[in-house]
């Protein structure tokens, strides 16, 4: 196939596709009317969302989500999602709206909408009392071991951006915080909010959050492209969410303490 002949099949393939998503993205309206909102984000991942002992998803998202179907006044229903699966099952229709700590990118936003912030996504460092580093930048030292999550895209910033640490890596967020408290390692730069809770384990140990931010992102809602009155509504909750406090409610029952980076209360959208 020629590339003019090439470059017009993916011109009508990739119409085509979003006509099929128009197709399938579910209104606000339909989604009142079918009684269900379908929510998509982890099965695993606590404690954004996972499911406990009783097969029974919990977690901020899934308070999120019962917050957002109770103003609805419909059942919700979870669709555990992998990273990868987050935008796809947005674009096909096969979810109404996504959370799983989705951050505003402009890659993603050429694909799907998004609603104004949830909540924040901060990368900053854990350790103790004992540990005498003011600032990230200190970490970058021979006699710094870092407890870092295997497969995470914040072992590799800090592989580069902390070249002559040690880095020991682990494979989940509560053996990152073992191995801070027990002193196989001297602390943690990955995102905080997700290592805090753990740290109530160990109430003997000190800990310290070094407050020099290393990176920061807000994490939205994300919903089918051009679904605006389903963005629109869900701005609302949000904002009514965060001007009651519910946000930082629910995010401290689950994370075991205040969102690092709270949203800023605006009523502009």
């Amino acid at each position: 196939m020629n590339r003019r002949l090439f470059a017009l099949a993916l011109a009508c393939a990739t119409a085509f596709g979003a006509m099929a998503q128009t197709a399938v993205a579910r209104s606000l309206e339909e989604i009142i009317a079918s009684g269900v909102l379908r929510v998509g984000t982890y099965a695993d991942q606590p404690p954004m969302a996972s499911l406990n002992n009783a097969g029974e998803y919990e977690g901020f998202d899934i308070e999120v989500a019962n917050h957002i179907a109770a103003v609805m006044q419909v059942e919700v229903e979870i669709v555990p999602l992998t990273t990868a699966q987050r935008i796809p099952f947005l674009q096909s229709g096969q979810i109404d709206i996504s959370l799983g700590a989705l951050t505003r990118t402009p890659e993603r936003a050429l694909l799907v909408d998004y609603t104004i912030p949830l909540h924040s996504e901060s990368v900053l460092v854990l350790t103790t009392e004992e540990n005498a580093i003011t600032t990230w930048r200190d970490l970058n030292a021979p006699d710094q071991t870092l407890a870092s999550g295997r497969g995470y895209w914040t072992t590799d910033m800090v592989k580069a951006e902390l070249p002559e640490a040690k880095q020991d890596l682990y494979d989940a967020p509560a053996d990152q915080v073992r191995a801070v408290a027990q002193g196989r390692a001297t602390a943690i730069v990955d995102i905080i909010d997700t290592m805090m809770v753990f740290t109530e384990q160990y109430p003997d140990v000190n800990w310290k959050v070094i407050e020099s931010e290393i990176y920061s992102a807000w994490c939205a809602i994300g919903v089918p492209r051009g679904e605006e009155g389903l963005k629109n509504f869900l701005n609302v909750v949000i904002y009514n969410m965060h001007s009651s406090g519910k946000t930082q409610e629910y995010w401290a029952k689950w994370y075991g303490a205040p969102n690092q980076k709270p949203v800023p209360l605006d009523p502009v959208f």
